[in-house]
């Protein structure tokens, strides 16, 4: 803690005596070592949790990062779940699965999603199969704004937020996705994943396939092109994504499509909406 004299206030025994003796102070969140077996564990909310020797190799923890105890104090700390940092890959020691550890759960990152994040052994800790089972199983990992695809259907989604966002065949054209963008899914995990509204890249041109509209979505939202605007900035049809007149009414509606400046010379030199 650093803990300097100039900092310590000294009163009489007789007064320090009268003050009633609670459970032994550690600052939240620092790792202290069992000084008779060497365990390792960090404190947090008044409870001890065990740091695996995986855990703390892989975290790097060293001598000037723990706080030595004798066994007498550690063991009088009530112990809770075992630690693992946010964002730690586990591996069960028996199956090989690998999990991402997040809030206080596990989430199964499927090979197909190893692959797309380039998983090597360097990057995981192998832990025991009974560690890993006691930690709670949460939904499946995707890494955030991934492009997900149903096995079966062949819809696309983008992943964001933990959910799913549909990107319709007319967007994923204009927006050039390729089957190496994204990551082939069973239905069962695609279909376990809560839907959002569909997914637009900001900026992209959609068009109502029953009334001709063409809108620009941004933010969020769509605004409206007019025939001059798309005029100024040379909109061609495949820059246009064509859509079914209800997806292109769920998107909000709100102000005109405002073509971005021009420079001297005549080209575009800013977007906006």
């Amino acid at each position: 803690m650093g803990i300097v004299t100039s900092q310590a206030t000294s009163i009489t025994s007789d007064k320090f005596s009268l003050i009633t003796q609670g459970s032994d102070y550690f600052p939240e969140g620092m790792f202290l070592r069992n000084v008779q077996n060497g365990e390792i564990s960090r404190y947090s909310g008044g409870q001890f949790h065990l740091v695996s020797v995986p855990v703390a190799t892989k975290m790097g923890l060293k001598g000037n990062d723990v706080a030595t105890i004798t066994a007498d104090q550690y063991i009088k700390v009530a112990k809770g779940s075992d630690y693992f940092p946010d964002g730690m890959l586990i591996q069960n020691v028996q199956t090989g699965e690998v999990d991402l550890y997040g809030g206080g759960q596990r989430h199964w990152i499927s090979v197909p999603v190893g692959v797309k994040m380039n998983l090597t052994t360097a990057k995981v800790t192998t832990i025991s199969a009974s560690q890993f089972n006691a930690v709670s199983q949460g939904n499946d990992y995707f890494p955030e704004g991934s492009y997900l695809q149903n096995q079966v259907t062949g819809e696309i989604s983008q992943y964001s937020g933990g959910t799913n966002h549909v990107v319709s065949a007319p967007v994923a054209v204009v927006m050039g996705l390729t089957s190496a963008q994204w990551i082939s899914v069973a239905p069962s995990q695609y279909n376990a994943i809560p839907k959002g509204n569909n997914y637009y890249p900001d900026g992209i041109f959609v068009q109502n396939n029953q009334t001709g509209e063409i809108d620009q979505v941004s933010g969020g939202q769509r605004h409206w092109v007019s025939a001059q605007a798309a005029a100024q900035v040379l909109l061609t049809s495949s820059q246009i994504a064509v859509i079914g007149a209800d997806q292109f009414n769920a998107i909000t509606r709100s102000s005109d499509y405002v073509p971005p400046a021009t420079t001297s010379s005549g080209s575009n030199s800013t977007k906006n909406a």
